[in-house]
Formats: structure tokens, C-alpha cells, sequence
């Protein structure tokens, strides 16, 4: 919040507001969301970086997904849906696979918002030397309570990650092996077909150039088709 009051005392034309819910409790974290939405008023551009989509969609007019150090995906904000946001996340449309993943993130900030409440008043009754023992020990188990469902959530999404890269490779391969089994194949045997046209004694100077032309075309085409094919394989498997 320090460095919040320091931009504060320039005249900024751009702030940038990197996870704030990293380092923020909760109560700041809604204190910086009003100061991003006043600031949007007085014409400053804010850049924005989260994983909370509730921060974004409450701050932003425009949201770009990141993966992998890439451009994924751009969104106008009012038009964003959910769904389709964590999809750009992690790459995938199906919904089938998209579902435990909306539902363990959404649990996991809830969860954040929960354990920093109960922090809190855990710290109000130490403060206000209230001895309220059993109610106190009753916020500890809540406490650890809520910080277990939080790690459960977060490995259940580590977990849900990992399977749908794996699902993504094994697709990735299976499509580069159908390309180089089936497809460059078949252009292959076409092209010895054409050879052999060429080279019979029958077929004109203008069809043998134009053959030639058609050859020359597809083993550009079977070229093309092993650079994809080399692309999709996995690193391990070239």
C-alpha cells in the first residue's frame, strides 16, 4: 500500500499492478480495486495482471491471456464469459476437462477470502484482549480448516493441469503420426505415379512440364507436412 501512496503522489499516465492478491489482504485488495476504477475515471491506463477473474472483469475494459510467455487469446470485458477466459488459460475447449478447473479456481480465491477473514478477527480478539478462549480455539480450526481446503484446491488444479497437458501431447502425437503414416504416404505414391507418366514415351513435352511443375508442387507439400509433423511431436519423442 506504500508503493500504492507513491504513485499516488505523481502524476502517473500509466500504473502497472502486478497480482496484487499475492501480497495484498483482503480488505486492500478491494481498497486498490476502488483506486484502479477511479484512476480508469481520471483517463490513466492501468495494466492489470492477475490470475483472480474477478478483479478483472470488475477493472478492466479489455483482458489479453497470457500462455506460456504468448499472446492466447483477447477479450473485450463485457462480452468475456468465464468459460471462455480460463479455456484461453489453459488451452482447451472442453468443457468436460474446463469444469473442475472453473470450479477448483473460483474455491481457491474464495477459500483466500474466507482464511484472511477468519484471520482477521482472529487478530481483532488478540488486540481487544477479549478471553473468549473457546471461541478462540474455534477460529484456529476454522483457520486450519479453510488453509487445508485451500492446498487441496491448489493441487487439484496442479493435478487437473497436468492431465490435460498430457491429453494435449498424446493428441499432438497422434495427429503428427497420422499426417507421416497416412497423408505423406499417400502423396508419396502419387508422386511415383506421376514419375511414371512422365516418363512414358507417349506423353507430349507440354504434359512432362506440367507434370513436372505438379511434382515439384508436392514435394513442397510433403516438406511442409514433415516441418507440422516435426512441430507436434513432443521434444522427447524427436
Amino acid at each position: 500500500m506504500i508503493a500504492v501512496a507513491k504513485v499516488m503522489t505523481s502524476s502517473p499516465r500509466l500504473i502497472i499492478i502486478d497480482d496484487p492478491a499475492r501480497l495484498l489482504s483482503y480488505p486492500y485488495q478491494q481498497i486498490l480495486l476502488s483506486l484502479v476504477q477511479e484512476w480508469q475515471k481520471q483517463g490513466i491506463g492501468v495494466l492489470f495482471a492477475s490470475n483472480n477473474l474477478d478483479h478483472l472483469l470488475a477493472t478492466t475494459d479489455r483482458i489479453l491471456v497470457l500462455r506460456k510467455g504468448y499472446r492466447a487469446e483477447e477479450f473485450l470485458t463485457m462480452e468475456a464469459e468465464r468459460e471462455d477466459l480460463i479455456a484461453a488459460m489453459v488451452g482447451t475447449t472442453d468443457y468436460e476437462k474446463l469444469t473442475p478447473i472453473i470450479w477448483t479456481l473460483d474455491s481457491y480465491y474464495l477459500a483466500r477470502e474466507q482464511t484472511d477473514r477468519l484471520q482477521r478477527s482472529q487478530l481483532y480478539l488478540e488486540n481487544e484482549q477479549i478471553d473468549l478462549d473457546a471461541l478462540r480455539h474455534t477460529l484456529i480450526d476454522h483457520l486450519t480448516e479453510q488453509v487445508t481446503e485451500l492446498d487441496s484446491a491448489n493441487q487439484a488444479l496442479q493435478n487437473a493441469q497436468r492431465r490435460l497437458l498430457a491429453e494435449l501431447e498424446k493428441e499432438r502425437k497422434h495427429l503428427a503420426l497420422e499426417i507421416h503414416d497416412q497423408i505423406i504416404q499417400d502423396l508419396l505414391s502419387t508422386n511415383y505415379q506421376i514419375e511414371e507418366i512422365e516418363g512414358r514415351e507417349d506423353a507430349s513435352p507440354p504434359m512432362k512440364e506440367n507434370l513436372v511443375t505438379l511434382r515439384n508442387n508436392l514435394r513442397n507439400l510433403i516438406d511442409e507436412l514433415r516441418i507440422i509433423c516435426s512441430d507436434l511431436r513432443p521434444p522427447h519423442d524427436r
